[in-house]
């Protein structure tokens, strides 16, 4: 998608209606969530690695 603000991508966080969303803007990271009232709320956020479900 991309939009004023140039190239954006969403990434769902889980296949879980309500789990929160990577979004990456221009070259900048987020996690947004979805807030009861329907709006949503973008928090910078930074990758620091990625996990297999169940390794600690």
């Amino acid at each position: 998608m991309t939009g004023k603000a140039g190239r954006v991508d969403t990434r769902p966080f889980a296949a879980i209606d309500g789990a929160p969303v990577w979004v990456e803007a221009d070259g900048e990271t987020f996690l947004a969530t979805e807030q009861p009232d329907g709006t949503w709320q973008a928090t910078p956020a930074t990758v620091i690695g990625c996990r297999a479900p169940g390794q600690g």
